[in-house]
């Protein structure tokens, strides 16, 4: 995903199928704010096979569907069993997000309008070196 609003800018890079994620935001003049590389949240289960434990936190299938940019996707509630924040998002079936909706004080709505599916080098996927220096940071 790669969104743009103004001179802001959001980008999250899944790894293949895996839960790996490549994430960075800038702030509100374009410089960088956040980076960070992590394990995403597990993938989503129907909540009739699961143990009880697993049904609170993990994201649940919610009885919804529709077609986003020709890609059929799910709905699920990303964050059951949690009572202040309400993230709801389709998903397709290998886990791309394409319509999202969440809230925590304010509302935000996202919506994929584009979506390509090839093939890509680990050059393409690389963030600009000047992120990974610790000068951009203020690490001295």
């Amino acid at each position: 995903m790669d969104q743009i609003v103004g001179v802001r800018r959001r980008i999250e890079i899944k790894y293949g199928s895996s839960t790996l994620r490549l994430n960075y935001q800038s702030d509100d003049a374009g410089a960088p704010r956040e980076i960070y590389i992590n394990r995403a949240l597990p993938k989503p289960i129907d909540t009739a096979s699961s143990s009880e434990a697993a049904k609170k936190f993990r994201p649940q299938a919610l009885d919804k569907s529709e077609i986003v940019l020709g890609e059929s996707c799910r709905w699920f509630n990303m964050k059951p069993g949690v009572s202040d924040v309400s993230e709801l998002a389709c998903l397709t079936s290998d886990g791309i997000t394409l319509k999202a909706v969440s809230s925590w004080g304010t509302s935000e709505n996202w919506i994929a309008v584009s979506l390509t599916r090839r093939p890509v080098t680990i050059d393409e996927i690389k963030p600009p070196a000047e992120l990974l220096m610790p000068q951009t940071w203020g690490i001295p």
